[in-house]
């Protein structure tokens, strides 16, 4: 098993202060960064799984589709909004799983996708229909 130490990295900063924290090195490692996997830079990514959208009651379903086909984005980003803004509306709820134990509604979403992937017009739609288009009340 390798014994730890506590090393000062704090020589050659320049114009940078040292770390606030302890440094620790394995015993015996080099100080030298290991080769970069250079295909984590490049933007190759498998395809994308369909949104089950079926699984959307009405009239959601057909609103999602519909949004998504007029914005010319991916369904998913405008049934991630419809997601988002119902959880907002929910806001502060809780489930009661036993008498002793209740958990907040919380849902954790990412957008994720490459540059003029449909993203943005994805969300926007949603935001329109909840009566708000980027801070300004519409309805």
């Amino acid at each position: 098993m390798a014994h730890q130490h506590l090393i000062d990295d704090t020589s050659d900063v320049g114009a940078f202060s040292a770390p606030s924290f302890p440094v620790y090195r394995n015993e015996g490692s080099d100080r030298s960064w290991p080769e970069i996997d250079a295909s984590l830079l490049e933007d190759k990514r498998g395809p994308v799984p369909a949104f089950p959208i079926d699984l959307l009651p009405q009239p959601w379903r057909g609103w999602v589709a519909e949004t998504a086909r007029a914005a010319g984005a991916p369904a998913d980003y405008v049934a991630q909004s419809v997601l988002a803004t119902v959880a907002g509306l929910c806001g502060g709820a809780s489930v009661r799983v036993t008498p002793a134990w209740s958990e907040p509604l919380v849902l954790r979403q990412a957008l994720v996708g490459g540059p003029a992937s449909g993203k943005s017009p994805g969300a926007r739609p949603d935001a329109r229909h909840a009566g708000h288009d980027r801070g300004r009340r519409t309805g």
